[in-house]
């Protein structure tokens, strides 16, 4: 094989190498993943140890956003049944964040292991499980949720949208009223707070 062949040789492998990290390179720049979604129907997020903001928003998709030095070790995935969707998020073990947006009018059922849970602008039903951590759920209105069922069994509850503040070892709230929606908060160990917040 003379030089020339030798060259030609080199150039389409390396043709070849930054074709592939051209293909590649999008999703490291942006890890995140989204899909189309009706408002007004339920989702269910199981999510691992980390920090979360769920987030309301106009658009009828759900969106799940990840830091992009993070994205390469998390496990995250949407799916879609009808008026019904799925969220699985396996994060690393430190210091993990993500945001999901999601239609500004839907139900949610959220199980977390540990960490800081931030719902933010979202109207309608919610059930809520956190094991060990923070919670805070702004609602857009404390009028509209006739059923309210909140305990923390070791730590601190604040619920300044009902004029409540419970402190100590199984604190509770419960409230009953006209309201359409229904908000049961349960944390293990942590903190939870519930304030009423304009809609983003």
């Amino acid at each position: 094989m003379n030089r020339a062949q030798k060259l030609q040789i080199a150039l389409v492998l390396a043709l070849s190498v930054f074709t592939l990290a051209s293909d590649t390179a999008p999703d490291g720049l942006n890890p995140n993943i989204e899909q189309q979604f009706v408002a007004g129907g339920q989702i269910d997020l199981n999510l691992s140890a980390g920090g979360y903001v769920i987030r309301g928003t106009a658009d009828n998709r759900i969106s799940i956003e990840l830091n992009p030095s993070q994205a390469p070790h998390v496990r995250a995935g949407i799916k879609i049944d009808g008026n019904r969707a799925r969220i699985d998020v396996n994060g690393p073990e430190h210091n993990f964040q993500a945001t999901i947006y999601v239609p500004q009018r839907t139900d949610l059922v959220i199980s977390q292991s540990v960490g800081d849970l931030r719902i933010q602008a979202v109207e309608g039903n919610k059930n809520i499980d956190l094991n060990v951590g923070s919670l805070k759920v702004d609602v857009p209105k404390a009028a509209d949720y006739g059923e309210v069922d909140a305990t923390v069994r070791i730590g601190s509850l604040k619920a300044p949208a009902w004029n409540a503040q419970r402190d100590g070892f199984f604190r509770s709230l419960q409230t009953h009223g006209q309201g359409k929606y229904s908000l049961n908060a349960h944390v293990g160990v942590g903190d939870m707070t519930l304030s009423e917040a304009e809609r983003l």
